[in-house]
Protein backbone atom coordinates (compact mmCIF):
# COMPACT_ATOMS: atom_id res chain seq x y z
CA UNK A 1 0.00 0.00 0.00
CA UNK A 2 3.11 2.32 0.87
CA UNK A 3 4.70 1.63 -2.31
CA UNK A 4 1.48 2.08 -4.41
CA UNK A 5 1.02 5.32 -2.80
CA UNK A 6 4.56 6.62 -3.45
CA UNK A 7 4.02 5.94 -6.99
CA UNK A 8 0.86 7.52 -7.17
CA UNK A 9 2.33 10.84 -5.48
CA UNK A 10 5.58 10.61 -8.07
CA UNK A 11 3.37 10.08 -10.94
CA UNK A 12 1.11 13.00 -10.12
CA UNK A 13 4.14 14.93 -9.22
CA UNK A 14 5.14 14.79 -13.13
CA UNK A 15 1.57 15.95 -13.87
CA UNK A 16 1.70 19.07 -11.43
CA UNK A 17 5.21 20.03 -13.24
CA UNK A 18 3.75 19.60 -16.47
CA UNK A 19 0.55 21.82 -15.86
CA UNK A 20 0.81 23.94 -13.70
CA UNK A 21 -2.12 25.81 -13.73
CA UNK A 22 -4.66 22.61 -13.34
CA UNK A 23 -5.20 19.15 -14.87
CA UNK A 24 -7.51 16.32 -14.74
CA UNK A 25 -6.97 12.50 -15.05
CA UNK A 26 -9.87 10.18 -15.76
CA UNK A 27 -8.74 6.33 -15.69
CA UNK A 28 -10.84 3.71 -17.04
CA UNK A 29 -13.27 6.29 -18.85
CA UNK A 30 -16.76 4.32 -20.67
CA UNK A 31 -20.50 6.38 -21.45
CA UNK A 32 -19.12 8.55 -18.24
CA UNK A 33 -18.16 6.69 -15.95
CA UNK A 34 -15.03 5.77 -14.32
CA UNK A 35 -12.74 4.14 -12.06
CA UNK A 36 -10.97 7.19 -10.97
CA UNK A 37 -10.26 10.81 -10.95
CA UNK A 38 -8.13 13.55 -9.87
CA UNK A 39 -9.38 16.91 -10.36
CA UNK A 40 -6.49 19.43 -9.80
CA UNK A 41 -7.51 22.64 -11.69
CA UNK A 42 -8.90 25.86 -9.51
CA UNK A 43 -11.88 25.29 -7.41
CA UNK A 44 -13.95 28.02 -9.57
CA UNK A 45 -13.80 26.05 -12.84
CA UNK A 46 -14.49 22.60 -11.49
CA UNK A 47 -17.65 24.19 -9.59
CA UNK A 48 -18.62 25.41 -13.27
CA UNK A 49 -18.10 22.21 -14.89
CA UNK A 50 -19.58 20.29 -12.51
CA UNK A 51 -22.90 22.77 -12.62
CA UNK A 52 -23.21 22.84 -16.37
CA UNK A 53 -22.67 19.48 -16.86
CA UNK A 54 -19.83 20.16 -19.47
CA UNK A 55 -18.65 16.48 -19.15
CA UNK A 56 -21.13 15.99 -21.76
CA UNK A 57 -19.75 18.34 -24.39
CA UNK A 58 -15.67 18.27 -23.57
CA UNK A 59 -14.21 17.67 -26.69
CA UNK A 60 -10.95 16.13 -24.59
CA UNK A 61 -13.59 13.40 -23.93
CA UNK A 62 -15.21 13.40 -27.08
CA UNK A 63 -12.05 12.97 -29.28
CA UNK A 64 -10.85 10.25 -26.82
CA UNK A 65 -13.12 7.74 -28.26
CA UNK A 66 -11.69 8.12 -32.09
CA UNK A 67 -8.06 8.71 -30.78
CA UNK A 68 -4.98 7.90 -28.35
CA UNK A 69 -1.74 10.00 -28.14
CA UNK A 70 -1.31 13.66 -27.78
CA UNK A 71 -3.06 16.49 -28.44
CA UNK A 72 -3.23 20.04 -27.86
CA UNK A 73 -5.75 22.50 -27.06
CA UNK A 74 -5.35 24.72 -29.64
CA UNK A 75 -6.26 21.53 -31.74
CA UNK A 76 -8.78 21.00 -29.97
CA UNK A 77 -10.47 24.29 -30.96
CA UNK A 78 -9.69 23.98 -33.98
CA UNK A 79 -11.53 20.33 -34.50
CA UNK A 80 -14.73 21.80 -32.29
CA UNK A 81 -14.77 25.52 -33.06
CA UNK A 82 -17.04 27.40 -30.88
CA UNK A 83 -17.14 24.68 -28.22
CA UNK A 84 -18.75 25.96 -24.93
CA UNK A 85 -16.02 23.97 -22.54
CA UNK A 86 -13.18 25.24 -24.52
CA UNK A 87 -14.62 28.63 -24.65
CA UNK A 88 -15.90 28.75 -20.79
CA UNK A 89 -11.94 27.45 -20.21
CA UNK A 90 -10.48 30.80 -21.28
CA UNK A 91 -12.82 32.64 -19.47
CA UNK A 92 -11.47 31.02 -15.79
CA UNK A 93 -7.32 31.48 -17.63
CA UNK A 94 -7.11 28.33 -19.01
CA UNK A 95 -6.41 29.00 -22.40
CA UNK A 96 -3.23 26.88 -23.53
CA UNK A 97 -3.01 23.05 -22.70
CA UNK A 98 -2.70 19.68 -23.91
CA UNK A 99 -4.56 16.25 -23.60
CA UNK A 100 -3.04 12.82 -23.45
CA UNK A 101 -5.19 9.76 -24.28
CA UNK A 102 -4.30 6.14 -24.05
CA UNK A 103 -6.41 3.01 -24.77
CA UNK A 104 -6.19 -0.42 -23.49
CA UNK A 105 -8.41 -2.91 -25.06
CA UNK A 106 -11.27 -0.07 -25.50
CA UNK A 107 -10.47 0.95 -21.74
CA UNK A 108 -9.58 4.80 -21.92
CA UNK A 109 -7.56 7.01 -19.82
CA UNK A 110 -7.11 10.05 -20.21
CA UNK A 111 -5.28 13.00 -18.92
CA UNK A 112 -5.85 17.14 -19.41
CA UNK A 113 -4.11 19.75 -18.13
CA UNK A 114 -3.54 23.61 -18.51
CA UNK A 115 0.07 24.80 -19.60
CA UNK A 116 2.97 24.95 -22.33
CA UNK A 117 2.56 22.64 -25.17
CA UNK A 118 4.56 19.86 -23.81
CA UNK A 119 7.32 18.08 -25.41
CA UNK A 120 8.19 14.98 -26.98
CA UNK A 121 10.03 14.00 -23.65
CA UNK A 122 7.17 15.51 -21.92
CA UNK A 123 5.18 12.91 -23.38
CA UNK A 124 7.07 10.48 -22.94
CA UNK A 125 7.00 11.44 -19.03
CA UNK A 126 3.52 11.40 -18.84
CA UNK A 127 2.50 8.53 -20.75
CA UNK A 128 4.47 6.72 -18.46
CA UNK A 129 3.07 8.32 -15.51
CA UNK A 130 -0.40 7.87 -16.54
CA UNK A 131 0.09 4.70 -17.75
CA UNK A 132 1.32 3.93 -14.13
CA UNK A 133 -2.07 5.41 -12.94
CA UNK A 134 -4.32 3.40 -15.17
CA UNK A 135 -2.51 0.49 -13.70
CA UNK A 136 -3.39 1.25 -10.14
CA UNK A 137 -6.68 2.06 -10.42
CA UNK A 138 -8.08 0.61 -13.39
CA UNK A 139 -10.81 -2.18 -12.25
CA UNK A 140 -10.97 -4.48 -15.05
CA UNK A 141 -13.77 -6.88 -16.16
CA UNK A 142 -13.83 -9.70 -16.41
CA UNK A 143 -14.83 -9.96 -20.13
CA UNK A 144 -11.84 -7.83 -20.95
CA UNK A 145 -10.08 -11.06 -20.76
CA UNK A 146 -10.98 -14.25 -22.32
CA UNK A 147 -11.06 -17.86 -20.98
CA UNK A 148 -7.59 -18.97 -22.91
CA UNK A 149 -5.95 -15.52 -21.13
CA UNK A 150 -7.35 -16.52 -17.54
CA UNK A 151 -6.31 -20.25 -18.20
CA UNK A 152 -2.93 -19.08 -18.89
CA UNK A 153 -2.94 -16.85 -15.88
CA UNK A 154 -3.75 -19.14 -13.33
CA UNK A 155 -1.38 -21.72 -14.59
CA UNK A 156 1.29 -18.77 -14.63
CA UNK A 157 0.24 -18.09 -10.73
CA UNK A 158 0.99 -22.01 -9.88
CA UNK A 159 4.05 -21.25 -10.52
CA UNK A 160 4.51 -22.83 -14.83
CA UNK A 161 6.78 -22.15 -17.52
CA UNK A 162 5.70 -21.28 -20.96
CA UNK A 163 6.49 -24.74 -22.09
CA UNK A 164 4.40 -26.50 -19.37
CA UNK A 165 1.99 -24.36 -19.69
CA UNK A 166 1.50 -24.92 -23.41
CA UNK A 167 2.14 -28.79 -23.32
CA UNK A 168 -0.89 -28.67 -20.16
CA UNK A 169 -3.07 -26.76 -22.53
CA UNK A 170 -1.87 -28.61 -25.34
CA UNK A 171 -0.98 -25.78 -28.15
CA UNK A 172 2.05 -24.49 -29.28
CA UNK A 173 4.22 -21.91 -26.90
CA UNK A 174 4.07 -19.33 -29.26
CA UNK A 175 0.12 -19.31 -28.51
CA UNK A 176 0.83 -19.04 -24.74
CA UNK A 177 3.24 -16.06 -25.78
CA UNK A 178 0.25 -14.39 -27.85
CA UNK A 179 -2.49 -14.55 -25.38
CA UNK A 180 -0.27 -13.19 -22.66
CA UNK A 181 0.90 -10.54 -24.61
CA UNK A 182 -3.03 -9.71 -25.54
CA UNK A 183 -3.64 -9.77 -22.32
CA UNK A 184 -1.04 -7.51 -21.37
CA UNK A 185 -2.36 -4.76 -24.09
CA UNK A 186 -5.52 -5.55 -22.47
CA UNK A 187 -4.86 -4.69 -18.87
CA UNK A 188 -2.33 -1.93 -19.81
CA UNK A 189 0.95 -3.74 -18.25
CA UNK A 190 3.73 -3.99 -19.17
CA UNK A 191 5.44 -7.21 -18.36
CA UNK A 192 4.42 -10.85 -17.35
CA UNK A 193 4.70 -10.40 -13.55
CA UNK A 194 2.93 -6.62 -13.51
CA UNK A 195 -0.24 -8.55 -15.85
CA UNK A 196 -0.12 -11.60 -13.10
CA UNK A 197 -0.48 -8.97 -10.17
CA UNK A 198 -2.81 -6.95 -11.80
CA UNK A 199 -4.94 -10.16 -12.63
CA UNK A 200 -4.52 -11.31 -8.32
CA UNK A 201 -5.56 -7.84 -7.46
CA UNK A 202 -8.58 -7.65 -9.74
CA UNK A 203 -10.04 -11.01 -8.56
CA UNK A 204 -9.58 -12.27 -11.85
CA UNK A 205 -8.12 -15.74 -11.16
Amino acid sequence: MVMSENLKRAALEEFERACPAGFAIVVNIESFQYDWVEFRYPDAWVERYVQREYILEDPTLVISKHRSGHVTWEELRQLFPDNVVMNEAKRFGLKHGNTLILNFGGMRTIASGAGKVWSEEDIKTLTAALRLLHGLHAKPHDAQLNEKQLAVLRLMADGLRDAEIAERMNVAPISIRTWRSTAQKATGTKTPAQLLAFAIRAQLI
